[in-house]
């Protein structure tokens, strides 16, 4: 025997039909794959620099308007075919409900968030940093301190200059990286940082349909090379 109420049914087919709409919402194209893997199939996203942890991070500092944006690698779950981008697919990338935000840190807050959180590459870590407006270098092999020659973008110039240790910068990223246990909690207990009315979901969104025009460029086609890795 079948139970079917044709209110209760006619409520839940809208909803399908709604969700369905908004996944398969054309926002872009993409002529290459944005990868959180490596061709071994490891989690790339969680040791090393991708081209998915680029402009998400991008994304991030976009949309934030900030000087630099790092975001967990853990954050980044399923790699984007090439082709048409919509926003399933994006959802599928970047499903959780995280919030943007912006903290003011000081270069050695971010000296000290890229060495904890880098240290165990090449091994996995969820708090590994992918990252926009930064370069730097990172020496694998349980060196202490692993991360050196950190450089910030000057976005008036497109120069990239030395991290200043006491300098205050406006950093981008998601909840979770600073009261939900991220960047192995060292910013858990902060108060002043700023959320944003986004999900990191829709600052991607925003980024490629805003500032991309829809189309993704070739320069994200492999990792730009903001993580020098040496062995």
């Amino acid at each position: 025997i079948s139970f079917r109420d044709p209110v209760v049914k006619a409520v839940t087919d809208s909803v399908k039909a709604e969700m369905e709409r908004v996944v398969n919402t054309k926002i872009g194209y993409s002529p290459f794959d944005l990868n959180i893997l490596d061709d071994a199939k490891r989690q790339a996203v969680r040791f090393m620099e991708t081209n998915a942890g680029d402009i998400v991070a991008d994304a991030f500092r976009y949309v934030a308007q900030a000087d630099i944006a790092l975001t967990n690698g853990g954050g980044l779950r399923t790699s984007v075919k090439a082709g048409e981008l919509t926003h399933g697919s994006v959802l599928d990338l970047l499903p959780y409900d995280n919030q943007l935000c912006t903290i003011p840190l000081k270069g050695s807050e971010i000296y000290d968030i890229l060495n904890t959180c880098c240290a165990m590459s090449p091994a996995e870590s969820g708090d590994f940093p992918q990252v926009s407006g930064l370069r730097f270098t990172l020496r694998q092999g349980g060196v202490k301190p692993c991360v050196s020659d950190v450089m910030v973008l000057d976005a008036e110039t497109g120069d990239y200059l030395p991290l200043v240790q006491d300098a205050v910068y406006k950093v981008a990223t998601i909840n979770y990286c600073i009261s939900g246990g991220g960047f192995a909690s060292l910013l858990r207990g902060r108060t002043d940082y700023e959320t944003l009315p986004f999900l990191y979901s829709d600052a991607l969104v925003k980024y490629v349909t805003e500032a991309l025009g829809g189309n993704i460029p070739e320069r994200y086609a492999k990792p730009e090379g903001r993580i020098t890795i040496m062995r």
